[in-house]
């Protein structure tokens, strides 16, 4: 059958295993050489066995705690809320505002606690470096989004003189346009 080790166990093979180990027993064969015959350790034999002299049964329990514990308390809760809500720390990012909130002592969570119980609370929006700006970008005026797009969007940027007689003058001032247009672009929008 090969070594009982790392597997979950019927309850009833359980029983049964301990049934041949007292019949063992009452032959003379210890409870050790019983487990080493049987390939088990014999640890978990002696485990089963006070389990079964409690009375409490053999079955398998669920692994972890009973009773798990909450992820954040609500004490926590509110105290990053209050953080968050007060004036002195309401422009800081979740990032800042957690490690501010442990250099002053005042509670222990993660970036992403932080983060999330903020979204919950829907305090999130314009916080950061920047936040306030971030809002949804709305078409420019038709007159000026037409005025800065497409290949002669910079005709008025550059100087009639980078634009000589031999060709050259020429070429860079076009290459510059085609460079600079989308940056230029992007910086209008």
């Amino acid at each position: 059958m090969g070594p009982i080790a790392r597997q979950w166990i019927k309850e009833q093979t359980k029983l049964e295993i301990l049934a041949v180990i007292e019949t063992s027993q009452q032959q003379g064969v210890s409870v050790r050489r019983s487990c080493v015959i049987l390939v088990i350790d014999h640890r978990r034999i002696v485990r089963w066995q006070e389990r079964a002299r409690q009375g409490r049964g053999l079955a398998n329990l669920t692994p972890g705690p009973k009773e798990p514990l909450p992820r954040v308390l609500p004490e926590e809760i509110d105290q990053i809320v209050a953080m968050a809500k007060s004036q002195e720390y309401v422009d800081l990012s979740h990032r800042i505002l957690a490690v501010t909130a442990w250099d002053k002592g005042l509670f222990q969570a993660s970036f992403s606690t932080v983060y999330r119980v903020l979204k919950e609370q829907n305090l999130m929006s314009a916080r950061g470096p920047g936040g306030a700006q971030r809002l949804p970008s709305t078409p420019a005026e038709p007159e000026l989004t037409s005025r800065f797009m497409g290949p002669d969007a910079l005709e008025g940027f550059f100087p009639e003189k980078l634009e000589g007689t031999d060709g050259l003058g020429a070429g860079l001032a076009g290459d510059l346009r085609r460079r600079s247009a989308p940056a230029i672009w992007c910086r209008t929008h």
